[in-house]
C-alpha cells in the first residue's frame, strides 16, 4: 500500500511538473524576461562605494579600467597626461576608468588629479572599499591597470602603458593612439 501511494504521488508530481504555476503576474513574457535580466556586476558593486571625487562610475560602461598610480610615483607622473587624454576618447565608447590612488590621503590624491585635470572616480588603495571592485587586486608596481568587462571578468592586467597599447586586442574597441 505504501509503495502504491508513493508511486501515485510520484506520477502526480511528474504530471504537474510541466503545468504552469498560478501567478498573479500579468506582465507579458518578453517584458518579464527583460526585467529579470541582470545588470552590470561592476556597476552594481560600485554603486555604494564612497569615492573621494564627486564623479561616479558610468553604470552603463562595457569595460572598466582600474588604474593604480600615485603622486609620488615618477612613472605615474609621466603616464597620467596620456591617460587623461585617452580617457576623453574612451569614455565615448562606454569605457570607465576607476582611479585607485596609492597616496596616503584623499587630499594628495585629489591634488594629483587636479594637476593633470583627471576627471574619473577615485578611491584610495588603502580603502577597504577598493576590494569591492570585481576583478581588482592591488599591485605594488605603479602605474598598473586592470581591465575588466561589465561582468567583472579580468581581460588584461599589466603596466598601464602596456594595457593602453593592447587596448584593441583586449576589448575590440579602436585603441587610443599608440605610444612608446
Amino acid at each position: 500500500m505504501k509503495s502504491a501511494l508513493l508511486s501515485i504521488g510520484l506520477v502526480m508530481a511528474l504530471a504537474f511538473a510541466g503545468a504552469p504555476a498560478y501567478s498573479q503576474n500579468t506582465a507579458k513574457p518578453a517584458a518579464a524576461a527583460k526585467e529579470a535580466k541582470p545588470g552590470s556586476v561592476v556597476a552594481e558593486a560600485v554603486k555604494d562605494i564612497p569615492f573621494i571625487t564627486d564623479k561616479k562610475p558610468n553604470p552603463k560602461a562595457k569595460f572598466y579600467v582600474y588604474l593604480m598610480s600615485a603622486s609620488w610615483c615618477a612613472a605615474c607622473n609621466v603616464e597620467m597626461p596620456h591617460v587623461v587624454e585617452e580617457y576623453r576618447e574612451m569614455a565615448k565608447k562606454r569605457v570607465e576608468i576607476i582611479y585607485v590612488n596609492g597616496d596616503h590621503t584623499p587630499e594628495a590624491a585629489i591634488a594629483f588629479m587636479k594637476k593633470y585635470k583627471a576627471d574619473f572616480p577615485c578611491i584610495l588603495t588603502s580603502s577597504p572599499d577598493a576590494a569591492k571592485l570585481p576583478g581588482y587586486s592591488l599591485h605594488s608596481n605603479f602605474p598598473w591597470a586592470i581591465v575588466v568587462n561589465d561582468k567583472g571578468e579580468v581581460l588584461d592586467s599589466a603596466r598601464a602603458d602596456k594595457v593602453f597599447n593592447n587596448w584593441h586586442k583586449t576589448t575590440g574597441i579602436r585603441a587610443p593612439k599608440k605610444r612608446k
